[in-house]
């Protein structure tokens, strides 16, 4: 695969972290993060879309709010799923092929409204282990150790999906 910047994504240039995700019809949907002032995690989950191989985009839309670092997989059932964090961690999918319906949301990490990123360092990452399921692994930083005393944890768990 090769990269050629054609255009950015109609959008304020304060959206600077977003995933691609190839569709198998040839739709690239991207998920932004929408940054809020000063890094503020408060700022919405972007989708914007494009059907010619990135040469135009869609008007950008909020999906989610909060929703910082992005990232996304799809699997061979057409499922997409699409992580997003900070503060809290958490999966959002999507079955209808096109990246407009995204729903039935998985809480890994719950977030708090005083906190920012106390409970969650933000980076998560998604393996592929069959058509219809996948691994993530994600941070949670209140974990008990043995003693009891909360520790940073890096959390591996597969989930399975359907369009049923």
């Amino acid at each position: 695969m090769s990269w050629t910047n054609r255009e950015r994504s109609s959008g304020p240039a304060r959206w600077p972290i977003g995933t691609p995700i190839f569709w198998l019809n040839g739709k690239w949907v991207a998920a932004y993060r929408c940054q809020g002032l000063h890094y503020s995690p408060g700022g919405p989950l972007i989708i914007s879309s494009t059907d010619d191989e990135g040469k135009t985009w869609s008007k950008p839309r909020a999906i989610r709010v909060p929703g910082c670092n992005p990232l996304g997989v799809v699997l061979d059932n057409g499922i997409a799923v699409l992580s997003y964090q900070r503060p809290g961690v958490f999966l959002t999918f999507c079955a209808d092929g096109e990246g407009d319906l995204w729903g039935n949301d998985v809480t890994l990490v719950k977030a708090w409204r005083h906190q920012r990123n106390e409970n969650s360092c933000c980076n998560g990452s998604f393996v592929v282990t069959g058509p219809d399921r996948f691994v993530y692994a994600y941070t949670k930083w209140d974990v008990p150790d043995p003693w009891g005393q909360p520790r940073q944890a890096v959390i591996a768990q597969e989930f399975v999906v359907s369009k049923k």
